[in-house]
């Protein structure tokens, strides 16, 4: 009875070591767990898992788990005041389903939210537990971009796809591709620097997009260099055939 749940474990010993294990939880209460753990009361939900790992030697280890949260209802307050946010987060509830496969010293992970303001789909990502690297890909849908307000301070319509990938060793890079206002922009990020194209985004979607007056059209070309740590940049763009 862990946090409310229906929990059952089968965890087998060979020379007094741990050599596999079963478990499955049901229905565990993530705010009872919380609480337990002494965390913050950020979400309720539901959270469930089926484990069957057959090897737990670090070295070697077989099996596979899957876990899922459902119902789950983000604490908006607490996310608002904790993060510092100038306007108030949006109710949020979301669900979460992983599959994550062990295989000797590598974790791999498949990945799906969903909630009400943005959803993302994760279909592998792949820790090494020897080097302590990470490689995965994803793709993210913010179906209404004005529920961002809280986080952007910038009122906007219409709705954008993301997809990319990431890799973590010793550096840190991320690629990230989209298409907004009719355009290509794509973001590379090299631990603190990040490079920025855009191509043809046109001006007037851009306008409205930002929910400004429609009033220059043009398509835009620039790169950005930007360093996130420093909070400082540059940009140099064209406008072509402005009218």
């Amino acid at each position: 009875d862990l946090a409310s749940s229906d929990t059952i474990f089968t965890l087998v010993l060979k020379d007094l070591k741990p050599s596999s294990v079963v478990a499955n939880i049901k229905n565990l209460k993530l705010q009872k767990l919380l609480y337990m753990l002494n965390q913050p009361h950020y979400t309720d939900g539901t959270f469930s898992m089926n484990a069957d790992i057959k090897n737990l030697d670090v070295d070697n280890l077989q099996g596979n788990i899957d876990t899922s949260i459902e119902n789950a209802l983000i604490d908006s307050q607490y996310m608002t005041n904790e993060y510092n946010f100038t306007s108030a987060m949006p109710q949020t509830t979301f669900n979460i389903q992983t599959n994550t496969k062990l295989n000797a010293d590598i974790i791999d992970s498949k990945v799906n939210f969903n909630s009400n303001i943005a959803s993302m789909d994760v279909k592998s990502v792949k820790f090494n537990m020897k080097d302590s690297s990470l490689t995965g890909d994803f793709i993210a849908i913010l179906p209404d971009l004005d529920k961002f307000f809280f986080v952007t301070n910038q009122h906007m319509r219409g709705a954008i796809s993301i997809n990319g990938d990431i890799k973590k060793a010793k550096d840190l890079d991320l690629n990230v591709h989209t298409k907004v206002a009719g355009g290509n922009i794509d973001v590379k990020l090299h631990n603190d620097d990040l490079t920025a194209t855009l191509n043809k985004v046109k001006t007037l979607e851009l306008l409205d997009m930002l929910m400004y007056p429609t009033v220059f059209k043009a398509d835009l070309d620039a790169k950005v260099n930007y360093n996130v740590a420093d909070s400082k940049g540059k940009m140099n763009g064209q406008l072509v055939d402005g009218q």
